[in-house]
């Protein structure tokens, strides 16, 4: 093999050939030991470049020039609000409103329903043929009771007097 092509060995440790000395390089490359060992200590040789100086220290002035540089830029970071804004401070306040009216309206249609249940059994009772009216002694009403035995109601009972209660 050419010496030319001996000296392409350091350039090929480097890869920094091109598309035709690479071609030409690598074509001998298989057949060649001298080529192989000389390739072999250039790549050892050029992996170890990293590693062998370290550079000139850098100026005093870059650092300032830097964090100059750095402050003059302007920030790509948007501000986030830390306090909620009056509008959905306002909003919240009125979801929480209206959550506790639909609570309470909720409520208070259920103890109607309730009571219109009652009514209407009420009523259910009274108008049935089948219940048994009976007189109160020493009161104004009578005791209606359905023919199942479930429903009991007294009617038209006058106030007592403070301390005194109806008895079963």
């Amino acid at each position: 093999m050419a010496d030319d092509v001996h000296e392409l060995s350091a350039l090929y440790a480097l890869d920094v050939l091109t598309a035709d000395e690479r071609a030409r390089f690598e074509e001998p490359l298989d057949e060649c030991a001298r080529c192989r060992t000389a390739l072999a200590g250039r790549r050892d040789a050029a992996s170890s470049l990293a590693f062998a100086v370290e550079g000139p220290p850098p100026p005093a002035a870059l650092r300032g020039r830097i964090i100059d540089a750095a402050r003059a830029e302007r920030q790509n970071v948007v501000q986030l609000r830390s306090r909620r804004s009056f509008a959905v401070s306002i909003a919240a306040a009125a979801a929480v409103a209206a959550s506790a009216a639909a609570v309470a309206l909720g409520v208070w249609a259920a103890s109607l329903h309730s009571s219109l249940s009652h009514e209407r059994e009420t009523v259910g009772i009274l108008s049935d043929p089948r219940s048994r009216h009976l007189p109160l002694n020493g009161a104004a009403g009578q005791l209606v009771v359905a023919p199942d035995g479930d429903a009991v109601l007294s009617v038209a009972l006058p106030r007592l007097a403070k301390g005194k209660t109806y008895e079963a």
